[in-house]
């Protein structure tokens, strides 16, 4: 018993997520143009039509030539060779420039990637590739710090300063889901996304409120309220506590809408 908890602890922390496959070449077009979101460290590639490559993982060095998945879904790459192709990454915030070789001596031309600094980004001319990100949750997610004014939630901003226009369900079921500060929201944000709970656009749910509530719990290890309620009047959503009061409102207390 106390193997198979160590077991699932383990996998809980080190699940990765796979982004779409994507097969552009264009750093301004984020929906097909290069895999990644630029913001979160890849742990894994893909690269379909047996094309080799390798991948050096920071800190464990370069891995095995593969012609399928490289990286091993926890530590993040920091640098990859492909072969027979044109590519480039993005690390220490920008796209490096575009190289074609592929050979691990060869720091100009024969990988990409800075050694040493994370890559966030990966474009490959002529190919269907995609990347995963760890999923692994960030802390102190749980901290729920009520007050009588704003959004009721300190830690909390408005839907409008964390630019979610449309953002008010989805961020009342993160609040029902345990979540306490704008980091977590937002980083929920991605992840209900990649797993297709959510429209990333315009963070439209494809699940219940109180469904993706309890997902976003489970993920995060914070605590669901299940005898909070998911208010909706006039096209807005706020939550109420068990006693009918509102306590969250990503539009401020006492916003309805209407």
């Amino acid at each position: 018993m106390k193997y198979i908890l160590l077991l699932s602890i383990l996998a809980f922390i080190y699940n990765a997520t796979w982004y779409p496959k994507v097969t552009g070449y264009d750093e301004t077009d984020f929906n097909n143009g290069y895999a990644g979101d630029l913001k979160y460290p890849i742990v894994g590639v893909r690269i379909f039509g047996n094309i080799k490559f390798r991948v050096h993982i920071k800190g464990k060095g370069w891995q095995n030539e593969v012609t399928s998945t490289g990286g091993d879904m926890k530590n993040v790459i920091d640098g990859i060779a492909i072969y027979g192709k044109t590519y480039k990454v993005y690390s220490n915030n920008q796209w490096l420039p575009p190289v074609n070789g592929y050979s691990t001596s060869d720091s100009i031309n024969g990988y990409a990637g800075n050694l040493g600094y994370e890559i966030y980004g990966l474009m490959i001319q002529g190919a269907t590739y995609q990347v995963a990100v760890s999923d692994k949750p960030i802390s102190n997610c749980g901290v729920q710090n009520w007050v009588s004014s704003g959004t009721g939630l300190s830690g909390v901003s408005t839907q409008m300063a964390l630019g979610l226009t449309w953002g008010c369900y989805f961020m009342a079921a993160c609040v029902k889901g345990g979540l306490g500060n704008d980091a977590c929201i937002l980083d929920a944000k991605r992840w209900a996304a990649s797993q297709g709970y959510i429209r990333d656009s315009d963070t439209l749910l494809n699940v219940d409120g109180s469904t993706l509530a309890l997902y976003i719990s489970q993920h995060y290890g914070t605590t669901y309220h299940n005898n909070w309620s998911i208010v909706e009047g006039c096209g807005h959503y706020w939550v109420n506590n068990e006693y009918g009061q509102e306590i969250f409102n990503s539009a401020n207390l006492g916003w309805s809408g209407c």
